[in-house]
């Protein structure tokens, strides 16, 4: 763990030798008017003034940027929701004054960080990487999560690992973000991942197959069909329909006639994914005059979702 902060902390310390210190100027009294402006402005009915200060604050561009990441530690929430929102809008010139924050205080590198994410700066990637890692879980789960943005493969072997971790959150955002950047190599992974004893992490799995989605995706589910029981086999049946792909429908229409209730009413539910086909309207139909409520339910359900 010291090594990864001695690789962390010389990171920043190359940055700030080829940027130079940009603490070195004063910030000047508009940034610090407007700040407070488009605070006081956050809850009122006029959107216009506050947005009106939030774009005053974002022309300061990196300077502002250095000001409001200095104010990131605020407990008025209407005062955070302006920083997070100016530094978004900011970008690229907020990364440097963000990944020094990460660096300097372990009690706003998580929301540093998952500004770092919004804004989808590379530069921000080998910090994010040594943050997947820290002995904070917090932090942990705010990289997993800003990882997913940055749209760079590399960040898919640690994000991997982190399926493994110990922490729901940290598992969680690390199957959402191999989702974001369609990590094909993550697909067996994700599927164990649907076994999950929490049931945020099974869906964020689920989700995450749906983003990669293609046809081997789809066969390796309707494989895992037949040997499968329990929640684990309802999350399958689930992400077969999210997918939407014509081939899972002969599938999904079978196992409605399955012994099990519940294994006919999640198929029910996937089924209401697929608009326009009659065939699934009839069988839909069919499924509300089944003999379990649970059935009936989720087959109603269905169809109002294809037909509305």
């Amino acid at each position: 763990m010291k090594i990864l902060r001695t690789s962390f902390a010389l990171v920043l310390t190359f940055i700030v030798i080829i940027s130079g210190n940009l603490f070195s100027r004063e910030h000047p009294k508009q940034i610090k008017h407007a700040y407070l402006n488009a605070s006081l402005k956050y809850y009122g009915a006029n959107h216009s003034d506050y947005n009106k200060a939030i774009k005053e604050l974002v022309s300061y561009g990196e300077e502002s940027a250095r000001f409001l990441v200095s104010e990131l530690g605020t407990k008025d929430p209407r005062k955070s929701e302006v920083i997070k929102a100016s530094l978004i809008r900011i970008g690229q010139a907020a990364v440097e004054p963000l990944l020094r924050e990460i660096a300097r205080s372990e009690e706003n590198a998580a929301l540093a960080t998952y500004l770092l994410g919004e804004i989808g700066d590379n530069r921000a990637l080998v910090p994010l990487l040594i943050q997947l890692r820290s002995y904070n879980p917090e932090l942990r789960a705010a990289a997993a999560r800003a990882l997913g943005a940055l749209n760079d493969s590399l960040a898919i072997p640690q994000l991997l690992h982190a399926l493994s971790d110990s922490v729901t959150s940290v598992k969680r955002y690390a199957a959402l973000s191999l989702g974001k950047l369609r990590a094909v190599n993550a697909i067996d992974e994700l599927i164990q991942t649907m076994k999950d004893q929490h049931y945020s992490v099974r869906y964020s799995a689920s989700y995450a197959l749906v983003d990669i989605g293609g046809e081997y995706l789809c066969n390796k589910l309707i494989e895992l069909l037949n040997r499968s029981e329990g929640n684990f086999k309802f999350h399958l049946i689930e992400t077969l329909g999210a997918l939407k792909h014509p081939e899972v429908l002969p599938t999904l229409l079978d196992l409605l006639e399955d012994p099990s209730y519940e294994t006919r009413g999640f198929s029910c539910e996937a089924l209401g994914n697929f608009r326009g086909q009659f065939e699934v309207a009839n069988a839909l139909k069919k499924a509300l005059h089944d003999e379990s409520d649970f059935v009936k339910m989720k087959a109603g359900n269905a169809l109002a979702n294809i037909l509305n």
